[in-house]
């Protein structure tokens, strides 16, 4: 997936306040902070990708419930585990 249309795509689930967002299987090497911006995600799928790594903005998705991170080159995803871990429990 070009960046433009991913862009595309997050401008209009920020627009229409989207809960879910499966951005599966399309072969994203990067995710953009704006990702950041849409606060009313419960459920986030960046499964079957080429990501390596999460964008800091990633922890301002105060309502994620769900992220789905499999499949994808990410080497140390423990620090993120352990951070929704730790927001589940509060």
């Amino acid at each position: 997936m070009e960046k433009e249309e991913l862009l595309g795509i997050i401008q209009q689930a920020w627009e229409e306040e989207w809960t879910e967002l499966d951005l599966s299987g399309n072969e994203i090497t990067e995710l953009p902070p704006e990702i950041g911006k849409l606060i009313d995600l419960i459920t986030l799928d960046l499964s079957i990708n080429q990501l390596s790594t999460l964008p800091r903005e990633i922890f301002q998705l105060s309502e994620l419930q769900s992220l789905d991170i499999r499949f994808n080159q990410i080497n140390h995803p423990n620090g993120m585990f352990l951070f929704f871990v730790k927001r589940t429990k509060t």
